[in-house]
């Protein structure tokens, strides 16, 4: 791949960052909104960002990278919006359901609203069964992920989710920087869960049936 490529991919992804941050922050948009945004959380967010437009550059090329990137970007804000103030704006989840829709009437309509059924069927079990250990945003996103992954993509997109967020809590009361009555944001665990699947959610799911022997 060309080098010229890659930087210009990355730089695109660390400047679209920056600039949703920053006019984010500065509209009521939220109960952050008025804040000012740490520099430090800006400049990680945009490295991140610059690293999932490259990485989708890679896996992808061009045109389609295009479309990840443009999926992922409101779902990296949601990852640090949860991470530091536990809420998920309704704005982002209403942007990716709008990309879901898109996707359902491009292709494959059932098996991408089965998707959403399943995501936001499940949470919503969850969050009942837990009496508030998930939240109504949670309960959002899962579903609207649903939507664009499908129900056996959104399958694994839940398993490595929760998977991950069982051993990071496990991990964090064992260190006693986190009780067992202390919540954990779990919408950057979802995040990362469908970027890992959105990268290689294809070989993950081709290893398990051959190694199961199901086939679906």
């Amino acid at each position: 791949m060309n080098f010229k490529y890659i930087f210009i991919t990355f730089i695109c992804g660390l400047l679209t960052s920056f600039f949703c941050k920053n006019y984010m922050y500065n509209k009521k948009w939220g109960n952050f909104a008025g804040e000012i945004p740490c520099f430090w959380c800006c400049l990680l967010g945009g490295i991140i960002s610059g690293l999932v437009f490259f990485a989708f550059r890679y896996r992808f090329g061009w045109p389609q990278m295009l479309l990840h990137a443009a999926y992922f970007l409101p779902l990296v804000m949601i990852f640090f919006i949860d991470l530091r103030h536990k809420i998920i704006p309704d704005y982002l989840v209403i942007v990716l359901l709008f990309f879901g829709i898109l996707k359902i009437c491009s292709n494959q309509a059932v098996k991408l609203i089965l998707g959403g059924i399943l995501g936001g069927g499940i949470f919503l079990l969850l969050a009942l069964l837990s009496q508030g250990g998930l939240g109504g945003g949670d309960i959002k996103l899962a579903a609207v992920l649903g939507l664009w992954y499908g129900w056996r993509e959104m399958l694994l997109v839940m398993f490595l989710a929760f998977t991950a967020g069982g051993l990071i809590a496990a991990f964090l009361l064992l260190l006693g920087v986190k009780k067992r009555k202390d919540t954990i944001p779990f919408a950057p665990f979802l995040v990362a869960a469908a970027f890992s699947v959105t990268m290689w959610g294809k070989e993950i799911l081709q290893w398990y049936f051959r190694l199961s022997g199901l086939h679906f």
